[in-house]
């Protein structure tokens, strides 16, 4: 059984720094799954959630974890969740960003991760703050911290 495994994702997997191999959440489901069933697991590892998405999509890998998307159940199952995850942003200390409803403004900016579930779902929602795509999840922060990125 082939496990797509997202590194993109530190709350679902990360790697060792000093082996290299992935664990986490969706390693352990992965492991636990083989078990249960009697089967060799083999991860198949990716940094982006979109190439991990899509290696399910072309059979290159039988499951993984990823957070439920339209996009992405067009062309994958998806179960129902093992997780809930709210949402959240992260403010600078003189943000006038009190609710939610504040963020949909043109003044701001919104950093996420390019194709992660966060711009999947951001993207359409805003419709005024100009929305900065790190190159991945965990390269959000830098792009939040660096005030002249770009879209």
């Amino acid at each position: 059984m082939r496990a797509s495994i997202n590194l993109d994702d530190p709350i679902l997997a990360s790697k060792n720094p000093q082996t290299g191999a992935p664990f986490g959440v969706a390693v352990d489901l992965a492991r636990w799954s083989a078990k249960t069933l009697s089967v060799e697991l083999q991860l198949v590892v990716f940094d982006k959630a979109g190439k991990s998405v899509q290696a399910v999509s072309e059979e290159r890998a039988d499951f993984g974890s990823f957070v439920a998307d339209p996009l992405r159940g067009e062309k994958i199952a998806l179960t129902a969740p093992y997780m809930l995850n709210g949402r959240s942003y992260l403010l600078r200390d003189d943000s006038t960003v009190r609710t939610s409803e504040d963020v949909d403004q043109t003044h701001n900016r919104v950093a996420v991760g390019r194709g992660s579930a966060y711009d999947l779902f951001l993207t359409p929602e805003l419709k005024a703050p100009q929305i900065a795509r790190a190159p991945s999840s965990p390269n959000v922060m830098q792009t939040f911290l660096d005030r002249t990125w770009k879209s």
